[in-house]
């Protein structure tokens, strides 16, 4: 599930796994998945790079951007305030990841969509997910929680 508007924009992964799982270790899988979906879109950004299975990521920046910017590949990263407003929220089985900040959705919206601004889609909208290999990670993640790795 997403939400992608000028308030927020965010995309929730319920973990059916979790159903009957203790209080406490819930928490442990769903506050790892959180740091672990954070982590990794930062990375993919960072990399120029689309998080979002089959999603648009305009790396290259206009020429009279780049030049003013001293470099010539996006990474959403203009102050910074953007990016360090992704978080995530944990709720009954799900975590949700996202810009919540409302000064920083709007932001988040128009790079997801390419509104106003070239798409550069960190955030899976509505009937995506992430890629594979993060979707994977996932897996892992709660797998070694739940067998007592971590």
């Amino acid at each position: 599930m997403s939400e992608m508007s000028q308030s927020q924009v965010t995309w929730t992964l319920t973990i059916d796994e979790l159903s009957g799982v203790p209080g406490e270790l819930k928490r442990a899988v769903l506050n790892e998945v959180g740091e672990y979906l954070v982590t990794s879109v930062l990375d993919y950004v960072a990399e120029s790079r689309s998080p979002v299975s089959g999603g648009k990521f305009k790396a290259k920046l206009s020429d009279d951007y780049a030049k003013r910017e001293g470099k010539d590949t996006a990474n959403l990263d203009l102050t910074g305030s953007m990016l360090d407003s992704l978080t995530y929220r944990i709720r009954g089985n799900s975590v949700e990841i996202g810009v919540f900040d409302s000064d920083e959705a709007p932001k988040a919206y128009n790079h997801n969509v390419g509104d106003t601004l070239p798409q550069r889609q960190f955030i899976p909208m509505e009937d995506q997910k992430f890629k594979s290999e993060i979707m994977a990670g996932i897996d892992e993640v709660i797998e070694e929680i739940l067998s007592g790795g971590v």
